[in-house]
């Protein structure tokens, strides 16, 4: 089965930007999954989400897009394991899946304010801003302030590429067990 890549952060982290950059790259098999539209689908907006409910559905269609061969990327706020749970939930995998790879993004509440200058409320940054933001075991944590977008998806891109290679020894070596 091929990536799922969780790319997870803050508002004004760079989610949405790092998410294009993976799924338009020529050298990985990515298609991009936009939690954001079911919840324009259901709510008329972005900013209403009932997590168990909506996080489940775009797992689901994850899963259909990972059972198609495509590799999948998603952009979430995922502020703590139980939304990443109900994700995965509906994906049938876990945090623990060899096949799946966490980017957490971090930067500034300063810089997130002057990326999302115009687009979003001060208050709201702060609010989000001042929640607290669980970490997962084994997420690659990045630091968006200190890499361009073009580095970090390249990095990703390694780590997907390395991800698909053990991923296909081990299963060469299941295959060739079954002839001895």
């Amino acid at each position: 089965m091929p990536t799922l890549v969780l790319i997870r952060g803050l508002t004004g982290t760079g989610k949405s930007t790092l998410l294009d950059h993976v799924a338009n790259r020529d050298d990985l098999n990515m298609k991009k999954l936009e939690i954001d539209e079911i919840k324009m689908k259901k709510y008329g907006t972005t900013t209403k989400c009932n997590p168990q409910v909506d996080f489940q559905e775009a797992g689901r269609e994850a899963r259909e897009l990972l059972g198609k061969g495509f590799g999948v990327v998603v952009a979430e706020a995922f502020c703590n394991g139980t939304h990443i749970g109900y994700f995965l939930s509906g994906a049938k995998m876990s945090v623990s899946d060899p096949g799946l790879l966490i980017v957490r993004l971090e930067c500034s509440i300063e810089t997130a304010m002057h990326r999302k200058k115009g687009q979003l409320d001060p208050q709201t940054i702060r609010q989000q801003y001042g929640r607290p933001f669980e970490n997962i075991e084994g997420e690659m944590v990045v630091d968006s302030e200190r890499c361009r977008t073009e580095e970090i998806a390249d990095a990703v891109a390694k780590r997907i590429i390395h991800i698909d290679r053990a991923r296909h020894k081990e299963r060469e070596k299941k295959d060739s067990a079954y002839y001895y």
